[in-house]
């Protein structure tokens, strides 16, 4: 009987083994961030949709938690609301607005995913005392850049961005900027800088905003500035992005009287 080398037994043996080691691996799931704006939180009772808001975000919070399990949350600003609904407009007293800012932040702590915050007009300069930052920056497959502003007028909203120095060594790789006050629209005093920056930079596809209460994807110089629905009004409620190899792809999620469910078709960004 013809005998086998063993250095062909060792190569027959360890084949199956190899081809186990180079089959293909499954693609990694694209990573899925949440995109949140104008909740303007209010439990006092003063304003029943404050209250409407309020426990709709509970309700997000649970969301995300028990089905959508996003990596990572991002929240615009005007988290809470500031001020009266009389015209005209009167402001919260501070101890009131602060403990809306604090009831907000207790809410916001049940999401088990992370989050990336910034503050809006109404959140006010009382938002850098509770939240301990304007700017903030969260890296994931791309760095998630915020930027807060200076507010020099309440309740309209007038502002500045002051951290043009900050924002340019931020933009040191491929990055997701995100803010209250469009750059796309004239909402404070110097969006045109801010956008040269990121324009200049060559690092960013995407900007997510709010302030303006309605859905709108608006692509300027390779650049697509998206702004989300305001959080609790009918039909309306979030933004799900997902990051994949080539390309972003951003779909609004509403509800009328029911669960929550996504609208339309995704909005796609190359990378």
């Amino acid at each position: 009987m013809r005998t086998v080398p063993c250095v062909w037994v060792l190569l027959l043996a360890a084949a199956p083994a190899r081809a186990q080691e180079e089959k293909p691996r499954e693609a990694a799931p694209p990573y899925r961030f949440v995109h949140i704006t104008d909740i303007h939180f209010e439990d006092s009772g003063r304003l029943d949709w404050g209250v409407r808001n309020a426990k709709g975000f509970g309700e997000f919070v649970a969301f995300m938690n028990e089905t959508m399990k996003p990596d990572l949350v991002v929240l615009t600003g005007d988290l809470v609301q500031d001020i009266t609904q009389e015209r005209p407009f009167k402001d919260l007293p501070p101890t009131e607005h602060v403990s809306q800012l604090r009831k907000f932040k207790e809410a916001l702590a049940k999401l088990r995913a992370p989050c990336a915050v910034v503050g809006g007009n109404h959140d006010w300069t009382e938002f850098e005392e509770i939240f301990g930052h304007r700017n903030t920056r969260h890296d994931g497959p791309v760095a998630f850049v915020g930027l807060g502003l200076k507010h020099t007028n309440r309740p309209l909203g007038w502002g500045v961005f002051e951290d043009a120095d900050w924002l340019k060594k931020q933009l040191d790789g491929e990055s997701i900027v995100f803010l209250h006050h469009p750059l796309d629209f004239p909402t404070f005093q110097n969006p045109g800088a801010v956008r040269k920056i990121l324009e200049d930079s060559g690092k960013v596809k995407l900007v997510l905003q709010g302030h303006l209460h309605g859905f709108r994807d608006n692509p300027q110089k390779g650049i697509h500035y998206v702004t989300g629905p305001m959080f609790g009004t009918k039909g309306n409620g979030f933004l799900v992005g997902e990051i994949h190899k080539d390309r972003i792809e951003i779909v609004r999620w509403g509800r009328e009287d029911g669960p929550w469910k996504p609208s339309g078709k995704p909005h796609v960004i190359a990378r």
